[in-house]
């Protein structure tokens, strides 16, 4: 396991290996260590943006930011993959900003949607304040969408961005 620092976000890769291991997505999420969070429980090391759910009698769909435990996952790898960028920009990624976002969106995060408001749009969001999905060598990477955002920044990730 790596060592995480609190704010790092942690890619879980997604893949099909009965069909060569196509990976498909990343599933993300903020690394938070012990307990910092009124509402989280000792176990629990990470925040993320659960997947949607059905609500089969009313047929609403529900997806909310919690906390939840890593050791749940076999398979993950830190992916601060915006980090060079803030630094080239003279940024800097602040814990208590992260701290902050991680009190605003627990448990309001928006609707879950696979293009717009994933889990990896609610990471970036909680680390550099910018809501970005980027799937970066996935299949998934062709239909995500970063809204708000200008076609100079998304050139410019793109350009710095390892794919």
């Amino acid at each position: 396991m790596e060592a995480y620092k609190f704010g790092d976000i942690i890619a879980f890769p997604r893949d099909l290996s009965s069909h060569g291991g196509l990976s498909l997505y990343k599933h993300y999420a903020i690394y938070v260590g012990s307990k910092k969070f009124v509402q989280q429980t000792p176990e629990e090391d990470m925040f993320h943006l659960t997947g949607s759910f059905e609500n089969v009698r009313k047929g609403e769909q529900y997806s909310n930011c919690v906390f939840g435990k890593l050791s749940k996952h076999r398979k993950h790898e830190l992916d601060n993959y915006l980090d060079e960028i803030w630094q080239a920009e003279g940024l800097k990624i602040n814990p208590y900003h992260i701290k902050r976002r991680i009190k605003e969106t627990y448990r309001n995060c928006g609707r879950w949607n696979a293009v717009t408001n994933n889990c990896e749009h609610i990471a970036t969001y909680i680390r550099y304040g910018l809501k970005i999905s980027w799937q970066g060598g996935q299949f998934a990477q062709r239909f995500v969408r970063n809204q708000g955002m200008s076609k100079d920044v998304v050139d410019k990730i793109r350009r710095r961005v390892p794919h």
